[in-house]
């Protein structure tokens, strides 16, 4: 609720749009290359070499999605694969799973992040120091 008051502070929905578009370009060129796609198949190369028309179409996208408090069904669908670590390949203990979501999805999550990790960080107490950018734990 906090989240979606603060989207709205914006005035107009070209300010939101705009915005949002700056915080999408950043976005696609932090997202990590070569990493398994989602159950969409989309990988994060395919945003990153978007059309420019094509990114204000998604940022215009992602404007709707936050004040609805909504997301595609399609994107909370996860694929799980088993990695083989070591051992005996018939033991399940030697496997390790990972989830693969929608490269849109993490995209979207990315810029809600970036959008709130600042206000977060503020308000955080100067003495905590753990797990946050630009502060080290002293012992």
């Amino acid at each position: 609720q906090r989240l979606e008051r603060q989207w709205r502070k914006s005035s107009t929905i070209t300010t939101q749009i705009s915005s949002c578009l700056l915080f999408m370009r950043h976005a696609i060129s932090s997202v990590k290359n070569r990493t398994a796609p989602g159950p969409d198949r989309i990988r994060s190369e395919h945003l990153k070499s978007l059309n420019p028309v094509l990114v204000s179409t998604l940022a215009r996208l992602f404007t709707r999605y936050l004040p609805e408090c909504k997301v595609p069904t399609q994107w909370k669908t996860s694929k799980t694969l088993l990695l083989f670590k070591k051992g005996g390949l018939h033991d399940i203990g030697n496997y390790r799973p990972i989830c693969t979501l929608s490269v849109a999805y993490k995209l979207f999550t990315r810029i809600i992040l970036n959008r709130i990790d600042r206000t977060l960080d503020e308000g955080q107490p100067s003495e905590q120091a753990g797990f946050r950018k630009g502060f080290s734990l002293k012992c």
